[in-house]
């Protein structure tokens, strides 16, 4: 019996299992131009709610657990203080506070164990010069998904979910609370004004008492004098 026919069929179905990641369908190019095309033109013709909310309820399985919740997180404590910088302020997949009109993807760089994927904004029928955002994606159960974005100018997504949702814990919930906070630093500030003018008057009154006093002196001390002059 010969083993050869056996070895090929073995190594053809290694093969076959292996390519099954390497489709154009299946790579983390498609995934990622795939989002993009969905989410621009979404985008643009959003005006009720921030587009990246839409995106995490309607595309939820395109992120990793992490990202999702850093997000639902932050989009929640913006909707609880309208008026109010709490959260992001840009368009977290865009990196941009503008709209633009398509984007094209450039490099793909693997790096411990996932996809860095340069994306190029197209505004006015032009590619810009460096990529706006840089995803970073890896497979999970048999698909893509989203587990960071990167700043080609340096800092990413979740480090910067992270700060923001810090300062928070740093700010009480309740606006009454932070008003009245707000009230009692200024009438704090209004105090310590107070004080000063306070202190300064002293400073002032004390100089004043200290001057008459020198000239009192001086005037007894002549008037002595003058009486000495007059016994001689």
């Amino acid at each position: 019996m010969t083993w050869k026919p056996l070895i090929a069929a073995l190594a053809l179905f290694v093969s076959s299992a292996g390519a099954q990641t390497l489709h154009a369908d299946d790579s983390p190019r498609q995934f990622v131009q795939d989002f993009y095309a969905w989410y621009i033109p979404m985008s643009a013709h959003t005006r009720s709610e921030d587009a990246s909310n839409i995106a995490l309820k309607k595309k939820s399985s395109f992120f990793s657990a992490e990202l999702l919740k850093a997000l639902q997180e932050d989009a929640l404590a913006a909707s609880k203080s309208p008026g109010e910088i709490v959260g992001l302020d840009w368009d977290p997949f865009l990196n941009s506070q503008e709209q633009i009109e398509r984007c094209v993807i450039g490099n793909i760089t693997p790096k411990n164990g996932a996809f860095r994927v340069d994306v190029y904004d197209i505004l006015g029928g032009k590619k810009d010069k460096k990529p706006n955002i840089i995803a970073e994606v890896k497979q999970e159960n048999g698909h893509w998904i989203f587990v960071n974005f990167w700043n080609p100018d340096g800092g990413n997504l979740l480090s910067e979910l992270r700060e923001l949702s810090k300062s928070r814990r740093n700010i009480p919930n309740d606006p009454m609370v932070r008003e009245g906070a707000r009230i009692t630093d200024s009438r704090q500030r209004e105090i310590q004004g107070v004080a000063g003018t306070i202190a300064l008057s002293s400073w002032f009154a004390t100089f004043f008492r200290c001057t008459l006093a020198g000239h009192l002196m001086l005037v007894a001390g002549a008037k002595f004098e003058l009486e000495n002059l007059q016994h001689l």
